[in-house]
């Protein structure tokens, strides 16, 4: 009889600990797949060109942590998802360059932003590096434009482009993939709105 119940106070202690132990799993809340950040492709222009150089060796001994997109100098950039600006500076080496806060710990970094005053037909159509109206702490959602395609810092005299970081909690990651996958849809969204595709 002792035996029977040493074992029935057994099997319910055992399913209250597994009852415990599955309360609190659930209840931690579990990072974000890598897989789910959706980004907007960040310079919609028609010549934009770019390749998979994350992790590329650098001249001095670094290796490259994001994906230089090519664009003509002063193309529009814009903010691949919502969020807030937690830089808006310069330094010699990113030249002038943004970084936005996402949530569950997203960043996305835009380096070597415009630095000239850019003229078409005597007009002045970009002046600075930054979208009007930017300041740190700014709120800007997914599309914004933010800032303008440059060569600023030590890519000063290179072919127009911006340096493009993810990182994610802290850590940079490849956004090669997240840039792909951006442009599909941002070319499908522009067929559809062109009507040349059966979509609606």
């Amino acid at each position: 009889m002792r035996t029977n119940l040493m074992r029935t106070n057994s099997r319910r202690i055992t399913a209250l600990v597994g009852a415990a132990v599955l309360l609190m799993v659930t209840a931690v809340p579990v990072a974000a797949a890598e897989d789910e950040f959706v980004i907007v492709f960040p310079q919609q222009h028609e010549s934009t060109r770019y390749l998979s150089d994350f992790g590329v060796a650098k001249p001095d001994g670094r290796t490259h942590r994001g994906v230089d997109i090519h664009s003509p100098k002063g193309s529009p950039v814009l903010a691949v998802a919502d969020g807030v600006i937690t830089k808006l500076t310069r330094s010699p080496r990113a030249g002038n360059y943004i970084v936005i806060a996402h949530a569950d710990g997203w960043e996305s970094w835009y380096l070597h932003l415009n630095n000239d005053r850019i003229r078409v037909d005597g007009v002045v159509t970009v002046s600075g590096p930054f979208a009007e109206g930017l300041d740190l702490g700014s709120y800007v959602a997914a599309g914004d434009v933010i800032g303008y395609v440059g060569d600023s810092g030590n890519a000063a005299g290179t072919d127009p482009h911006t340096h493009f970081e993810l990182h994610n909690r802290g850590r940079a990651i490849n956004p090669y993939r997240y840039l792909v996958a951006a442009e599909e849809r941002w070319l499908l969204e522009s067929r559809i709105e062109a009507g040349e595709t059966p979509y609606r």
